[in-house]
């Protein structure tokens, strides 16, 4: 099963109206008709996104250190 989606915020790109609009709505303002619409910024915080790639980063470079002892181990 597909959980609920919650509608997401336009703005009209004529009259400034904003539009709430669900999945499968007309992509066309309420207000004047107009058809084409511009997405709200998201109030979601983007801050996990550079955390994840710091941890990335560092898992990588631990790994790689990792990797580079155990080659110079095996040649010396």
């Amino acid at each position: 099963m597909d959980p609920q989606q919650e509608p997401v915020s336009y703005i009209c790109g004529d009259c400034a109206m904003e539009n709430t609009l669900k999945t499968g709505d007309v992509i066309q303002c309420r207000e004047c008709g107009y058809r084409i619409l511009y997405k709200k910024r998201t109030r979601r915080s983007i801050i996990h996104v550079a955390f994840w790639l710091f941890l990335m980063q560092t898992a990588h470079g631990s790994l790689r250190a990792s990797i580079n002892q155990t080659i110079a181990r095996k040649q010396a």
